[in-house]
Formats: structure tokens, C-alpha cells, sequence
């Protein structure tokens, strides 16, 4: 069902959700990629997938190319126009993403960019969940789907 619907908001409800699987979720983030008419509709699909595959605690989830599939969608997402209004959000991302790689002192980097970003961009008490990196799977959801919200607002 999910394949032929052509309903963002349906799909944006399935994505956001905590109580969803994970498959059903990543599914229907693919299928907002794949419908998106503007560039922020397309980073939104793209920051939910990486959403989904970084924050997930279940490593029987993570598809076997997971970092191959990270880098691939992250160069996706910074070629979008909108990037730069979404950096602190993919910084965040990115910085999860080192840590998976074991790279602990680029994570911190990345977080602490992130951080620094927030300030400057406005997101106000937002900035506080960019230091935690979402210790469930829900709360990391309903993180980004928050800040993807807020960054957007601001976006032209």
C-alpha cells in the first residue's frame, strides 16, 4: 500500500511514528523521496531515512551496506539547495554516523558544529536535543522530524 499512495501527509505520519516498524517507516521514507515535488520535500524523505538508519538501536535493522548507504544518501542531501538551511540538522546526523564508524573525536566535532549552528540559526530550545544523541528510537524520531520542522519554517 505504502508503494502506490500518493498521500505525503499519510506517509509523513508513518514516517514520524514510534509505535511503526522500522521497515514500514523506512519504506514509506522512500516513497516521500520518490513523490517529492519540491527540494525541501525531497531533503525531508532523505533526513528520515538517515534518521532512521542512525538512530535505530536495533542492529538487526541496519541493512548490511549501512555505511555505504549513509555516505550515498548524506552526498544526496547536501546537494539539495536547502542544505544549508538543514546544517545544523545534518550535522547532527553526520556526527551519529561518526560515532557508528567509531570515530569519537569527529563526532564530537560534528556535535559541538552542530550546536554552534543552532545558536546562530535560531532554533532555540531545540539546541539542547542536538547534544543528546536520542537515547530511543522514538525520542530520536520525533527529534528530527522537530528540527526538520523548525529548519523548513525558516526555509524561503
Amino acid at each position: 500500500r505504502i508503494d502506490a499512495t500518493q498521500n505525503w501527509a499519510a506517509l509523513n505520519s508513518v514516517v514520524c511514528s514510534g509505535t511503526i516498524s522500522l521497515p514500514v517507516r523506512r519504506a514509506a521514507a522512500w516513497r516521500m523521496v520518490d513523490l517529492a515535488n519540491t527540494d525541501l520535500e525531497h531533503a525531508y524523505g532523505l533526513v528520515s531515512l538517515l534518521s532512521q538508519l542512525l538512530n535505530d538501536p536495533d542492529k538487526r535493522n541496519r541493512p548490511t551496506d549501512a555505511r555505504e548507504l549513509a555516505d550515498t544518501l548524506f552526498n544526496r542531501l547536501k546537494q539539495l539547495p536547502t542544505a544549508e538551511d538543514l546544517r545544523p540538522l545534518i550535522l547532527q546526523l553526520e556526527a551519529k554516523h561518526e560515532l557508528a564508524n567509531n570515530s569519537v573525536e569527529e563526532s564530537k566535532r560534528k556535535f559541538d558544529q552542530a550546536l554552534k549552528n543552532l545558536s546562530r540559526q535560531g532554533f532555540g530550545t531545540i539546541r539542547g536535543e542536538v547534544t543528546i544523541p536520542g537515547s530511543t528510537r522514538e525520542h530520536a524520531t520525533n527529534t528530527n522530524c522537530r528540527l526538520f520542522t523548525m529548519a523548513a519554517w525558516r526555509s524561503p
